[in-house]
């Protein structure tokens, strides 16, 4: 089971030609796109597309609209590491206003100065509704300063099986390890498993406003105004995990996708994934169950990541707030406990 928008994905990603030999990480093999630079180093390069009536709920302002196109770019360079270099936006109105306009780009333009990054160009045109899509371009660490994983180039062995993060092991004479950029393929059996930032918030204040019931203000700034955990997926990296996503459509989802680019499954504690107050509040008012809102919610934009145990100390000692969720396992499958974490989320079909 997954979710129809990722199933019409995997459909379509066969058509691609091969993306050439400087793509470490291509289409459908991380949170965005890693692209190895001529003079050395390399460029993290992602897209989003959001519209007003799937991904802004009513109540949104032009700014928090605008914050949460460029948020939604910016935590899939922080999903690699990445340090946010520029965006380029195309902006769709369904109108001439220009207050609307104004009000969308300054939440877009804020929300890339915030974090480092520029809006060096883009697009502009008439559509439907309020649409935004969204480029943004971040420099991946060097490799040789902590964060990816280790392959071989040159007469020393290399691995046999293919680069887990959609790239392809080369061989230029020197024998030496070098390190891949950081991607969800890393993960291998025995690495701790951790979380970093909200989980099942946006989808309670959701859930709220649907019910027609008062939304705590933090929850609502959550649903609205996502922090992209840039700074955050900038230590963990030079801290040495091993894989990493965003967390965007759900927990269970990013899950998944460790999984299945690193060929494991995940063994997790029960009494890891604990709610908030305030979902739990919100699930006590509606009568939900806040643990479906942690696996299966949107919206968050946590990071999910692995380490191997002898780095954990260093993922402490560089941020705070993890829950260590429980084991990278040999075999296939992600189970809490007993329980096998189904693969949903949000689907934008």
């Amino acid at each position: 089971m997954t979710t129809p928008d990722r199933r019409l994905l995997s459909s379509i990603l066969p058509l691609l030609g091969p993306p050439g030999s400087r793509v470490v990480v291509g289409p459908g093999r991380g949170d965005g796109a890693v692209v190895r630079l001529p003079g050395g180093g390399y460029w993290v390069l992602t897209t989003d597309l959001l519209h007003a009536s799937s991904d802004f709920p009513r109540g949104m302002t032009p700014w928090q609209m605008g914050w949460m196109g460029a948020a939604a770019n910016l935590s899939d360079l922080a999903a690699h590491g990445a340090r946010p270099l520029y965006l380029l936006v195309a902006l769709g109105l369904p109108r001439m206003e220009p207050r609307l306009a104004r009000g969308v780009v300054r939440g877009l333009d804020s929300c890339a100065r915030r974090y480092g990054a520029c809006i060096i160009g883009g697009d502009l045109d008439h559509t439907r509704e309020v649409t935004i899509a969204a480029t943004a371009i971040g420099e991946a660490p060097r490799p040789d300063r902590g964060g990816g994983r280790l392959h071989r180039e040159g007469s020393g062995r290399a691995e046999k099986r293919p680069d887990r993060g959609g790239g392809r092991l080369h061989r230029e004479g020197s024998g030496r390890a070098e390190r891949r950029p950081l991607s969800r393929g890393g993960a291998r059996p025995g690495h701790w498993a951790g979380h970093l930032g909200p989980w099942g918030e946006a989808m309670a204040a959701l859930a709220l406003r649907r019910r027609g019931r008062r939304v705590e203000r933090f929850l609502w700034r959550r649903l609205v105004e996502p922090v992209p955990r840039v700074r955050e997926g900038m230590a963990l990296a030079r801290a040495g995990v091993s894989a990493m996503t965003d967390v965007s459509d759900s927990l269970a989802l990013s899950l998944h996708d460790i999984a299945r680019d690193s060929r494991v499954g995940f063994r997790l504690e029960p009494g890891a994934f604990r709610p908030s107050p305030g979902v739990s509040r919100a699930a006590r008012l509606l009568g939900h169950d806040p643990l479906s809102w942690v696996l299966y919610g949107g919206g968050d934009y946590g990071l999910l990541f692995t380490v191997p145990p002898g780095r954990r100390g260093a993922v402490e000692r560089a941020v705070s707030g993890v829950a260590w969720l429980g084991r990278v396992a040999a075999s296939e499958g992600i189970f809490i406990g007993p329980d096998r974490v189904e693969e949903k989320g949000y689907s934008h079909f």
